[in-house]
């Protein structure tokens, strides 16, 4: 299934037409790392995550006000348009937002996951990514589940992630590498210990989400050329758009250096 060389070649994303026209204001940011594996267990990583819960402590009073929030209200709206009950289904941000709240938000094993999550909770804006070895040569399509020839493998094992047709989805042929917008990733792509070619995603489903979701992959890209990983810039695909191509980091135009958040 997974294709040797992917990582040498452009990987496209789409956003398909009727999925647009559900969400107009749908915008999906994408770039690329290569060599992370050697940034896992840094002490920048746990100063990114201690920031992200400490953002996230001063936007809300407690974890009772995070659906009322404009921002997570959107995506709640969303998730109820395609078949999803918001008080199951979250966001990955409103998921994080709750946890940390709550604090039950503790680091993982993973050092490029709890990296992007401080990231995601500082900007209030979901980001998820793809371990780019476990991927085909296929585009990499935002569009609504086919339940007939669609499959998911959750990366948590768990098996009751109803499909139906109005779910959007991540898909890569017939496989689904993202549930629900951002909800749930797939095993068979996930991030792990020894992952290091990557590929970051960040959304955004009204304009109000927008400028959050470019400067959260903003931040992560300068985390990373600080870090002295070969990152390609932010590339954007919306409505205007739908289509963009992600060149490998080192065919890509140099990143500029870091400016401070």
């Amino acid at each position: 299934m997974y294709a040797s060389g992917v990582n040498q070649i452009d990987i496209a994303v789409q956003l398909d037409s009727k999925v647009l026209e559900a969400f107009p204001s749908l915008t999906v940011v994408a770039f690329r790392v290569a060599g992370a594996r050697k940034i896992a267990n840094i002490p920048t990583i746990a100063s990114v995550f201690d920031a992200g819960v400490q953002a996230c402590e001063r936007s809300f009073v407690d974890f009772q006000q995070v659906s009322e929030h404009p921002i997570i209200d959107h995506w709640r709206r969303a998730y109820q348009a395609i078949g999803l009950k918001p008080s199951k289904f979250q966001s990955s941000i409103e998921a994080l937002a709750r946890r940390s709240l709550a604090g039950k938000l503790q680091k993982t094993q993973i050092g490029l996951v709890d990296l992007y999550n401080g990231v995601s909770l500082s900007h209030l804006a979901p980001l998820g990514a793809f371990d780019t070895d476990k991927l085909t040569t296929a585009p990499i399509t935002v569009r609504h589940c086919d339940p007939k020839t669609d499959s998911f493998e959750p990366v948590s094992g768990n098996s009751s992630f109803h499909l139906n047709d109005q779910l959007v989805i991540y898909g890569q042929g017939n496989t689904i590498l993202c549930y629900g917008f951002n909800h749930r990733d797939s095993r068979l792509a996930s991030l792990s210990e020894s992952t290091d070619d990557v590929i970051f995603f960040a959304e955004a489903v009204s304009e109000a989400q927008r400028e959050r979701s470019k400067s959260a992959a903003h931040h992560l890209v300068e985390i990373f050329t600080t870090m002295g990983c070969r990152v390609t810039r932010p590339f954007t695909a919306d409505k205007a758009h739908p289509e963009m191509a992600i060149p490998t980091p080192d065919h890509a135009e140099r990143v500029p250096g870091p400016t401070r958040w």
